[in-house]
């Protein structure tokens, strides 16, 4: 029995001192790279990043673009853009942007490409009238806040959803609306033309940090609204994460570009807020 054990110890020594590594080049198609460009209209000014798709096999190549971004109505251009840093590009303080006029973003890359955006309008906020909640009967189940607002008639194509702040002590806790970045968020379709008045939100109260419990004291109610064709935008965005990870399943889904000779959008939001106490 110790021979033969020997003996099989001697032949998995001789396999691992004898292995011979063998380096084997892929050539993976990638295609070409292409721009990308995510531009936003709100009440505060025009905001654009505009980057490359880069080669996921070469991480040390650059994907920000140096451009020339300007806005536009009609022919004529309002504004040049001004660079913060890599990629981004805001409009100047004192520009105030109007509604009801069909602006469009113009950009010039310093390697020669011009891409042009889709129009866009900036988005009227929807006006919360009002808020409250009523705290729960039982000891399971949580408070439901109420939010409740006009239906904008005057409004065609538009899409709603809404996030919230969480405040104890005065201070805002690290609830998932704190932490909220606006591109590639899901949008609730349910809300299309302002067909319902009333959000219902399922929320506790009482929370706890390193074993110290305290009382929600306030609500920041956001609610925001859409352009149309930012709204299609992030749907089909977020419908192209359903299969990230699945093995099986993981398919590309490609949104559909709202940039000539590019891709991404032009779109526009508008936020309206309300403080709820919860005392």
């Amino acid at each position: 029995m110790k021979k033969i054990f020997n003996y099989s110890a001697f032949i998995l020594l001789v396999l691992f001192t004898s292995c011979v590594e063998r380096e084997i080049d892929y050539d993976f198609d990638f295609g070409e790279s292409v721009i990308v460009v995510s531009g936003i209209l709100t009440q505060e000014g025009v905001c654009v990043y505009v980057q490359r798709t880069v080669n996921p096999m070469s991480p040390a190549s650059d994907s920000f673009i140096d451009a020339q971004v300007s806005l536009f109505e009609n022919t004529n251009q309002i504004i040049e853009l001004f660079q913060t840093d890599s990629g981004n590009y805001l409009s100047p303080e004192d520009f105030i942007p109007q509604y009801d006029i069909q602006y469009y973003l113009i950009i010039v890359t310093n390697e020669g490409d011009t891409l042009i955006s889709n129009t866009q309008e900036l988005t009227r906020p929807v006006k919360i009238d009002t808020c409250y909640y009523k705290p729960r009967t039982s000891n399971k189940g949580k408070e439901l806040c109420f939010m409740e607002f006009t239906d904008p008639v005057d409004e065609n194509n538009f899409y709603l959803t809404y996030r919230y702040d969480e405040y104890a002590n005065g201070e805002l806790l690290p609830s998932r609306g704190a932490y909220w970045n606006i591109i590639g968020t899901p949008v609730s379709d349910e809300l299309f033309n302002g067909q319902e008045k009333t959000i219902v939100h399922e929320f506790s109260i009482r929370g706890s940090s390193n074993l110290v419990r305290y009382d929600k004291d306030s609500l920041r109610l956001k609610l925001f609204s859409y352009s149309e064709d930012f709204a299609a935008y992030l749907i089909e965005l977020n419908d192209s994460k359903l299969t990230y990870d699945d093995f099986l399943f993981d398919q590309p889904i490609f949104p559909k570009s709202f940039i000539q000779n590019g891709y991404g959008v032009f779109g526009s939001y508008a936020v309206e807020h309300y403080v709820l106490k919860l005392d």
